[in-house]
């Protein structure tokens, strides 16, 4: 049977650019793939529900052609206006799931033992500061890969169905870990602006009801825990208060 991950890696990853959007029936996942590759993605939350079909391809007219999926009281069904009669599709022809990104990110940084920074970009997300290296899941193309500052793997490579689960291919990582230079943290220049805008910053995720605001503070500028406390008692010994009139930047 094929790789589960890696056909959904290539063919239903939900796209940042919207430009491929596929999904996977329930019954092409009974037939076609190993049940407990199935049953692993799904209770890891990878693969997320996706809508019912608008369209389908009909192999029953022998040209397998694109035609709409009629909704009727509920039911849905397949008419090709060169096959003689309407077909209903089963239920598990109607749900469908998608791999989901957010949760691949995740599971990437919880197999690397770091925490998961969910930061979107235009081609992906990054995903978390592991070892000193940066590392994000981006759309090239038409492949979808890690990119670990300059290196690059092809993420289907990057994952093993090793012991009834996916594990991270530590050999592949390597490979692509080598030669790398350290990923150096942003070092910030604290002017009364910049404390200012923390200040800020730090009220607002407050008054939102954030009670991590300092580990969100801390992804958004890019530095530790620590630094942003530093940088807090910094503030108030130069007795900045806030003024949420302010917007906030990040330089």
């Amino acid at each position: 049977m094929p790789d589960l991950l890696s056909f959904l890696i290539q063919n239903c990853l939900h796209d940042p650019r919207g430009d491929a959007k596929i999904d996977i029936s329930s019954k092409e996942l009974e037939e076609n793939f190993e049940p407990a590759q199935v049953t692993y993605l799904k209770g890891q939350g990878l693969l997320e529900p996706a809508p019912a079909p608008a369209f389908l391809r009909c192999s029953y007219c022998g040209r397998s052609c694109t035609v709409d999926v009629i909704r009727d009281s509920g039911r849905y069904i397949l008419f090709c206006e060169d096959y003689s009669s309407p077909r209903e599709l089963e239920s598990k022809e109607i749900e469908r799931w998608r791999l989901s990104l957010l949760g691949l990110g995740r599971f990437i940084a919880d197999n690397l033992r770091s925490t998961f920074v969910n930061a979107p970009n235009e081609n992906g997300i990054k995903i978390c500061i592991c070892g000193g290296y940066e590392y994000l899941l981006e759309k090239e193309k038409t492949n979808w890969i890690l990119r670990i500052e300059s290196a690059r793997l092809l993420l289907p490579d990057l994952f093993l169905w090793k012991a009834k689960r996916y594990q991270i291919n530590e050999n592949k990582l390597k490979q692509a870990l080598e030669g790398l230079v350290e990923y150096k943290v942003p070092k910030i220049k604290w002017t009364k602006a910049r404390l200012q805008e923390l200040v800020d910053r730090k009220t607002a995720l407050q008054r939102s009801g954030e009670r991590a605001f300092l580990k969100v503070l801390s992804t958004e500028y890019g530095i530790s825990v620590t630094a942003i406390q530093n940088a807090l008692n910094k503030a108030k010994e130069k007795g900045i208060k806030p003024q949420l009139a302010n917007a906030f930047k990040i330089y």
